[in-house]
This record gives C-alpha cells, sequence and structure tokens, in this order.
C-alpha cells in the first residue's frame, strides 16, 4: 500500500536474491508507478514505469550476478493517490 502520494515505498520484502520475475498486479483505480531507486524520491510516468489501474506487469530480473546495479538500488513504488493498494508476486529459481 503507498500510505502518501508522491512519497515512494520500497516492496517489502525486498527483491530475494534468487528472485527471476516479479509480477506486479494494479487491480486499484489509481495509478501505480515501479522504478528501481535508492531513496524514497516520487516516482512518476516520467521516471518510472507506469502501470494503469486494473493493470499487470511482469519485470525479468534476472540472476543476481547479471544484474545491472550496485546492490543499493531496490524495487519501490508510488501511486497517483494516497492509499492505493497492489499486489506484487516473487517468481524465486532455485539459486541466485
Amino acid at each position: 500500500t503507498v500510505a502518501a502520494a508522491g512519497t515512494a515505498i520500497a516492496l517489502t520484502p525486498a527483491v530475494f536474491d534468487n528472485t527471476h520475475t516479479v509480477l506486479v498486479f494494479n487491480g486499484s483505480a489509481n495509478i501505480v508507478f515501479l522504478r528501481w531507486q535508492t531513496t524514497n524520491a516520487a516516482i512518476t510516468g516520467a521516471n518510472g514505469t507506469l502501470l494503469a489501474a486494473g493493470a499487470s506487469v511482469t519485470l525479468g530480473v534476472g540472476p543476481l550476478s547479471a544484474r545491472p546495479w550496485d546492490g543499493s538500488s531496490v524495487l519501490w513504488a508510488d501511486a497517483s493517490v494516497n492509499g492505493t493498494v497492489f499486489n506484487v508476486t516473487y517468481v524465486n529459481g532455485l539459486s541466485s
């Protein structure tokens, strides 16, 4: 749940080392934004992935050894309206 629009939240739990795919479903009537970043800075359609109401997205994050970030970036979410609820599913492999 994004409590305050314009203030991103880190997904909890964070993407695991052995996660290879992240599925996000926005069952709300609002817009959800996703982005890999290091702070709770606002995420918008201009700097992140826009997930419209009723839409879903599949993010292939690849094995840990192939991920392009330095380890400090995590997947964050923001929304267009306070209190927006969305669902996240991690698809994990047997090893990282």
